[in-house]
């Protein structure tokens, strides 16, 4: 016997046999069942006990996948302090116009970025935002055009660990305004879209990629669904902006794209995004709390 799988387009579905579903261990288990191994323990481990106020960080993280960010910003921050729990890959903290910050190094792919963001948020950080390289699947997408990511289909596993079973993981909505706010403030153009999160790079086919840009996506990346995913389960907020880097379009990978007339943006100009989108964030919300107060 076999049912049929529609993913998009029915006339591409995908036979399964109905006796293959109940062996998928991925598709088992409570997400409401507590873990053995959490980040509170791994964070015990490494520190030699719980972190006091003093050893937590603010309140507003940035994630990244840049290994130059952190040069970066110990150049623009010099009197930046450092918590580590990894050697070579510490959190750095800093004031942005006032506004206490943390940035860290997620990490490529999906699993390596959601422990980062676990142990993020077990140290206290409440919003957070990922900045991050992506592969375009629409040809007017060109180099280092920025995207903000709607939506992510789950073509990855770490998220199914966080989320009940579902084709799509959902950023934040309130800090995606923000972001979009805050770019469109200062002339950066952006595509709004959905992405595709894989795991699997090198099974990147043109199936597939037809499949999904009829979907709507217009990226490829590794991480998003699972950090969209973390961050609901650990009641933290979260959003993405992706810088574009290579493109699958057509069913064929370039590893390099036309640059627009203008001059591109620099990954200096999307960190700045980011780091903005914060503060942005920031002066909103302690707007609105003094109203909450007197309500």
């Amino acid at each position: 016997m076999y049912f049929i799988i529609f993913i998009g387009n029915q006339r591409n579905a995908v036979p399964m046999q109905d006796t293959a579903l109940p062996s998928i261990e991925l598709l088992h288990g409570s997400h409401d069942e507590p873990a053995v191994f959490t980040a509170a323990g791994f964070i015990r481990h490494r520190l030699g006990s719980t972190p006091g106020p003093a050893g937590r960080l603010p309140r507003y993280c940035l994630m990244g996948f840049e290994a130059a960010h952190y040069q970066r910003l110990r150049r623009r921050f010099p009197s930046c302090s450092t918590l580590s729990l990894r050697p070579g890959n510490p959190y750095l903290l800093f004031a942005f116009e006032g506004v206490p910050m943390a940035y860290i190094d997620c990490g490529v792919g999906a699993p390596a970025s959601a422990m980062v963001l676990e142990e993020t948020c077990e140290l206290g950080a409440e919003v957070c935002l990922f900045t991050g390289s992506c592969g375009g699947l629409s040809d007017g997408i060109l180099h280092r055009d920025l995207i903000l990511p709607l939506r992510a289909v789950r073509d990855e596993g770490t998220s199914f660990h966080y989320e009940p079973p579902s084709r799509y993981s959902l950023p934040d909505a309130e800090l995606c305004d923000t972001l979009r706010d805050s770019l469109s403030v200062r002339g950066l153009r952006f595509r709004e879209t959905s992405v595709w999160t894989t795991d699997a790079p090198y099974r990147e086919t043109a199936g597939k990629i037809r499949r999904l840009l009829a979907d709507g996506c217009e990226a490829v990346d590794m991480e998003s669904a699972a950090l969209f995913a973390v961050a609901k389960f650990r009641g933290c907020r979260i959003a993405g902006l992706l810088s574009a880097r290579d493109s699958l379009a057509g069913g064929a990978w370039r590893p390099s794209l036309p640059r627009r007339p203008e001059s591109g943006l620099s990954m200096d100009a999307v960190l700045e995004a980011g780091l903005r989108a914060l503060r942005a964030w920031h002066h909103r919300r302690s707007e609105k709390e003094p109203a909450r107060r007197s309500s």
